[in-house]
């Protein structure tokens, strides 16, 4: 499903750090869409052990996790993703509202925020 999202600048330096986990190079080839979906997919058999963690990794910064202290700007962009990423996301940014109390929406920017540092501090726990 091809959707439009602004990443926030936590966002984009969470995919950065991603490429550097998995690919070993900040700058490989491969798309957003694709860092998202493969995020979604390494915390996915884990969703219920999250269910705790996600006011806390709210106010995670990368740098807490990493120690990449890179300044970024957030970027506007169009991501593909796949059907059971994109629906997981919106499941997960349906359960975001009682979660996060207060909140009468969550953005779905903000959940693609919260599973990328779910999934690299998932990664960097290894």
């Amino acid at each position: 499903m091809r959707t439009r999202m602004r990443l926030s600048a936590e966002s984009v330096l969470a995919i950065k750090e991603l490429k550097r986990v998995l690919f070993g190079d900040t700058e490989a080839p491969v798309t957003v869409g694709y860092m998202i979906g493969r995020a979604y997919k390494i915390i996915e058999p884990k969703l219920d052990s999250f269910e705790n963690e996600w006011l806390e990794l709210s106010d995670i910064k990368v740098k807490d996790i990493t120690g990449a202290s890179e300044v970024l700007e957030g970027a506007d962009t169009t991501v593909n993703l796949e059907k059971k990423v994109y629906e997981g996301i919106s499941k997960l940014q349906i359960k975001f509202v009682s979660i996060f109390k207060g909140s009468k929406r969550v953005y779905r920017t903000f959940v693609v925020k919260l599973v990328l540092l779910a999934a690299l501090q998932e990664l960097l726990k290894k």
